[in-house]
């Protein structure tokens, strides 16, 4: 059987432009910092999902890319360079990038890698775990997957929503 999104499955028409525009028609295979060249501000304010990211750093040069991201602010007209936003978050001016759903295997498991943990174990750049929810994995007895839902302080320790 075909997937629901399977292109296959749309052929040529007006399905398929529809199913390439609306469900995957943004999607990239490029490592995360040229997946996000090109984006007016990098998409500031959207959550960043990683599924299954592979063993290795995908997962956190991701996260620090949409960070970073984050930190952009669009130049003023007729400046074609990017400003940097140095004064970090506050009450008034809260992160925008600041919600990561995780799913996958916990520390040791067969997704990201250590630096990935670590970074967000540590709280580093404002990373607070808000919830975790189990997964039925698929197979008998197979899986320890789990989906984790982090979001990011402001500086004045509010969470931002």
């Amino acid at each position: 059987g075909q997937l629901p999104l399977d292109p296959k499955k749309y052929g040529e028409g007006r399905e398929a432009e529809v199913a390439r525009r609306y469900f995957y028609g943004d999607v990239r295979k490029e490592k995360a910092k040229e997946a996000m060249k090109g984006k007016d501000v990098f998409g500031r304010g959207r959550v960043l999902m990683l599924v299954y990211p592979p063993p290795g750093e995908m997962a956190i040069e991701a996260l620090r890319e949409y960070v970073k991201a984050d930190r952009m602010v669009k130049p003023a007209r007729g400046i074609k360079a990017m400003l940097w936003d140095a004064t970090g978050p506050t009450g008034k001016n809260p992160y925008r990038n600041n919600a990561l759903v995780y799913v996958g295997e916990g520390r040791g498991g067969a997704n990201a890698d250590e630096d990935f943990f670590d970074y967000l174990e540590g709280g580093q750049d404002g990373w607070v775990l808000e919830k975790v929810i189990e997964l039925q994995p698929f197979g008998k007895g197979k899986g320890f997957e789990k989906m984790w839902l982090f979001r990011r302080k402001s500086s004045d320790d509010a969470f931002v929503a």
